[in-house]
């Protein structure tokens, strides 16, 4: 008898256990709130995330700007996530609102739309920063070139074996164009002597390869998760266009590749490292 008014009492608090933890579980997913905004504040054409829940399960629901609707659609289960773009709107701090059509149920936060910065103030020091390991990149890796061609072929050589392949290919697409078969007969024979220098040339190049991979390093691995989607500068004229913002605005995706372009070639003339030709 014992036994079995303690296995009672026992399936009765196992059962009073599993209606709390579903009791709590439902009771924490009605609702209709929204998470604080990410990110609070931007630009026209900032992209915005909303989550929060809705009262009603697999429901529909409407997503407010102001007063400009900018999502409808349905929960999954009670959840809301959803993204849209910062309307065309005047500077100020507006609501942002989730309404769960079913219940009439909403909930608020707020979102400030910046104004467009102009002037010297209008460039964030992200473009700065990024200008600046651009330029570091650059001349190391010149400036370890310069040391590789050195110590392979030197220098002086190096620079005259470049001006004779120069030379040479100059000359036989002259010849070619020109239909010169004595021409190109006579370039074929010093053609072996161009391969060997062009092979011995490509020594540093081959070397310095593994190095270069370090631009895309610093690009996915530092700059990427740094810097995410947010705008780290301007070009202007250029809204809404090549992939930028509407206000010329560009992300690491593009600003670091144009800044490694630019400050390479420059570190390349400065250090007179230029690319075989």
């Amino acid at each position: 008898m014992k036994n079995k008014t303690l296995t009672f009492a026992i399936s009765v608090l196992v059962i009073s256990m599993f209606l709390c933890v579903a009791f709590v579980a439902v009771w924490a997913q009605v609702g209709t709130n929204i998470e604080p905004i990410n990110p609070a504040s931007g630009l026209v054409g900032s992209h915005v995330n909303v989550k929060g829940t809705i009262d009603t399960p697999n429901g529909t629901y409407l997503i407010y700007f102001g007063a400009q609707l900018v999502i409808n659609n349905t929960s999954i289960d009670y959840a809301v996530n959803e993204n849209f773009t910062v309307p065309d709107l005047p500077a100020g701090t507006y609501n942002i609102t989730l309404q769960d059509t079913m219940s009439n149920q909403t909930a608020v936060q707020s979102f400030t739309i910046t104004m467009i910065p102009t002037g010297f103030s209008a460039i964030p020091w992200s473009t700065f920063a990024i200008m600046g390991i651009s330029v570091v990149i650059a001349f190391l890796n010149s400036g370890l070139n310069r040391l590789l061609i050195t110590h392979f072929v030197g220098w002086e050589q190096y620079r005259s074996m470049q001006k004779e392949t120069s030379e040479w290919r100059s000359q036989q697409m002259a010849a070619a164009r020109a239909n010169d078969k004595k021409q190109l007969e006579k370039l074929k024979k010093k053609e072996s002597q161009i391969m060997a220098m062009q092979k011995k040339m490509a020594k540093p190049q081959m070397v310095l390869f593994g190095v270069s991979f370090i631009y895309i390093v610093v690009w996915i691995f530092f700059l990427t998760p740094t810097y995410g989607a947010s705008p780290v500068a301007y070009l202007p004229g250029f809204g809404n266009t090549l992939g930028f913002g509407p206000h010329g605005e560009m992300g690491v995706f593009y600003w670091y590749p144009i800044c490694s372009l630019l400050f390479g070639t420059l570190a390349s003339r400065i250090l007179g490292v230029l690319p075989m030709e």
